[in-house]
């Protein structure tokens, strides 16, 4: 039986934010993060701090919002909270709250979280920071429903509290939750990129790879912008020519004397006769996980007088599973398989590469033995793990050769320095690199780090932030601005 994706019934009210989450896919005080970019989170640009105001507080005005969109899952399970700034003018602290409702609404919603002993206000009063979290919701929020948020500020002033609202400028977007309905394993459906608020599927469920004609061409990714829970094994194996999710397909054996067998197919395929397949190595930090880091299928072998050269084996399938807080999973198998032997003094077929796995955690990470291994003479295939908190993966078939990218290790969520520092965690001795997407949509420059003998590096931004939310984003050393695996997180600069 596959397990039921919940989706939220009624009309939301009466919760991702990363690149994680605001990932997103990107947390906690000890990383969490958006994990992808997010355009829509950055604010309007600001080019300069300007001098010091003549503030009123009775003369309160509200005129943008940053980001505009809130992502069920955000701020729970070991994620961050959306970084939230509020531009205006004559803003205060003085007993300042911020309430977050459906538009239209007669009472505040519930369901979202604002942390109001943590507003922050900008020197110059024209920015309000706020961290907002938005729990999983299996009751009220229809997955894929995107309502419009009305947000008040409020302040105190010689006259009184005063108000403003800025009404639909802010939109909530409800997500699928992934959890099994039944006590005994059954098969997660393999079909592409899903994101969710949150996967819960305990030691409930086994994923493994569907048989032909269904495998897809594509890499499974799995993405919470909360907590990822998935306990037993996946198997993501080649079954035969059959490669995995996204993985090569093996070769035909050559017929007869003169037969050829046919090449394996991927980037790296084996050629006849019987050639093993292999890996590219244009990307070994697993910046994608479509070409090159694709598994490619082992060539049939050729034929003979008496007989017909064995097939090639399939190469082992590829897999992303992304948290914006924490992650556990079980053991995952991508292995290639084998290829068969040949009759008749036919040639034997060239093995499968093993395939890709790719983990990210804003929070812990916690993974069983996690096997790329190349079938019979195919080559072995690639793993990575990102983690901000502690890390945990069973060591396994060349386990210490798994790259450990780079992800925050604590990031404040707001700053009054245009050169902030931070803590990364990745593999020791290893290199990584930075960039930002500024509030206008630009993006700087690229910086290169060492991480120490521990695994951890300490960065001060080398280039200034500018006033209002940013996106830092973090790739392996061999990344570059549009990688698909970068890991994001917003700051805000207030000044």
């Amino acid at each position: 039986m596959a397990p039921v994706r919940r989706r939220l019934t009624s009309a939301y009210y009466p919760r991702m934010g990363r690149h994680l989450a605001s990932l997103t896919l990107l947390t906690i005080p000890l990383g969490g993060c958006s994990l992808l970019y997010d355009p829509d989170r950055l604010a309007a640009a600001a080019d300069a701090a300007p001098p010091p105001l003549d503030v009123r507080p009775c003369e309160l005005m509200v005129s943008d919002i940053s980001p505009l969109m809130l992502y069920e899952g955000t701020g729970v399970g070991g994620s961050r909270p959306a970084v939230v700034v509020i531009t205006g003018e004559n803003l205060v602290n003085s007993n300042t709250r911020v309430f977050i409702k459906e538009a239209g609404a007669a009472d505040p919603t519930p369901l979202i979280s604002i942390d109001n002993e943590k507003l922050e206000v900008g020197d110059h009063a024209q920015q309000l920071v706020a961290q907002v979290t938005v729990p999983v919701d299996t009751v009220t929020l229809k997955a894929g429903v995107t309502l419009p948020l009305d947000v008040t500020v409020t302040q105190d002033c010689a006259e009184g509290p005063v108000t403003q609202t800025l009404s639909a400028k802010m939109a909530l977007k409800g997500l699928d939750e992934l959890a099994p309905v039944v006590t005994t394993a059954t098969n997660l459906p393999v079909t592409g990129t899903q994101e969710y608020s949150q996967i819960d599927v305990g030691a409930m469920v086994t994923l493994t790879s569907p048989t032909t004609p269904t495998v897809p061409t594509v890499p499974l990714v799995l993405r919470s912008r909360s907590s990822v829970k998935i306990v037993n094994a996946i198997k993501l194996d080649a079954s035969g020519r059959t490669g995995g999710p996204a993985g090569g397909t093996g070769g035909t054996g050559g017929s007869g004397l003169g037969g050829v067998g046919t090449p394996g197919t991927g980037p790296s395929p084996g050629q006849p006769s019987g050639g093993p397949g292999g890996f590219d190595n244009t990307d070994p930090g697993l910046n994608t996980l479509n070409n090159p880091n694709r598994s490619s299928g082992g060539a049939g072998g050729d034929g003979s007088t008496l007989g017909t050269g064995g097939a090639g084996g399939g190469g082992g399938g590829s897999i992303e599973i992304s948290a914006g807080g924490d992650l556990q999973v079980g053991a995952i198998s991508a292995k290639g398989a084998a290829g068969t032997a040949g009759n008749g003094g036919a040639g034997a077929g060239g093995g499968g590469s093993g395939g890709v796995i790719l983990l990210r955690a804003g929070g812990t990470l916690m993974a069983g033995d996690l096997d790329v291994k190349g079938g019979g003479t195919g080559v072995r295939g690639r793993a990575r793990y990102d983690a901000g908190g502690n890390a945990m993966v069973t060591p396994g078939e060349l386990g210490t050769d798994h790259l450990r990218g780079p992800m925050f290790s604590s990031l404040p969520m707001t700053v009054r320095t245009p050169k902030p520092a931070f803590m990364v965690l990745g593999k020791p001795l290893t290199s990584f690199k930075y960039f930002v997407f500024k509030p206008d949509g630009s993006v700087s420059s690229l910086t290169q780090v060492l991480f120490g003998a521990d695994g951890t590096a300490k960065v001060t931004l080398s280039e200034e932030l500018k006033p209002g939310a940013s996106q830092i984003c973090l790739v392996t050393e061999s990344g570059g601005a549009t990688s698909q695996t970068s890991n994001c997180a917003d700051i805000a600069y207030l000044y």
